[in-house]
């Protein structure tokens, strides 16, 4: 509770990145789904809070129990290349990690909605079930929420959304994209993704972040 705000902000968001990601794994089962679907829940509801309002102990202690939760989900199920880019960014760039997870995560859960139709279901029914839209709005619209949501928290969170927001020169994080693009693709998180994304999807991905 003492730690800088930005602790909260970053580590807050890497456990709606573990849960996001655990959801649509390719080893999700009901258990670990249960507990992605609370994570994302009570840190689209309670984190900005936590970050506000760093002495309210209750909101505290839910969204610490709660990565604790998605932790046990992501260790069960297994994660996505959220995360195998995100280690990439932390490398080369030493972007906290939470960090460089939440800049990538608007743009790997809308790749992931767009080519697995299950992801997508996956997703859209945890977000209604987080209240964050209504049972009668489309799966698309109701994904269009969630992305909302995350840059939103962002903002209140005082959470760069680029690199180049960060402090990265441009030029640097453009030149080492083969590296980043190659190394992704041998962490051990990437096969977990629901969908395996060329090398060209990756750089699209990777080139939203830049700037």
């Amino acid at each position: 509770m003492t730690a800088p705000k930005s602790v909260t902000a970053y580590s807050g968001l890497d456990v709606l990145t573990h849960s996001l990601e655990a959801l649509v794994s390719k080893g999700a089962n009901t258990i670990t789904d249960a507990l992605a679907e609370k994570g994302i829940d009570v840190i689209t509801h309670d984190l900005v809070d936590c970050y506000k309002h760093g002495d309210d102990v209750e909101k505290r202690q839910t969204v610490h129990e709660i990565s604790c939760g998605a932790g046990m989900a992501f260790t069960n199920a297994g994660l996505g290349f959220c995360h195998a880019m995100a280690h990439q960014l932390g490398a080369n760039f030493h972007v906290p990690h939470g960090l460089a997870c939440a800049m990538l995560l608007p743009h790997v859960v809308a790749y992931n909605a767009k080519h697995s139709d299950l992801a997508l279901h996956k997703y859209a029914a945890a977000i209604r079930k987080a209240g964050l839209a209504s049972h009668g709005l489309s799966d698309r619209l109701t994904i269009q929420r969630l992305l909302s949501r995350i840059r939103q928290m962002m903002i209140q969170m005082d959470c760069p959304q680029t690199l180049r927001a960060f402090g990265v020169d441009v030029k640097d994080a453009e030149a080492k994209t083969q590296v980043v693009i190659d190394d992704a693709k041998l962490d051990a998180t990437f096969p977990g993704n629901p969908v395996i994304p060329t090398d060209d999807d990756l750089k699209a991905i990777y080139r939203k972040v830049i700037r």
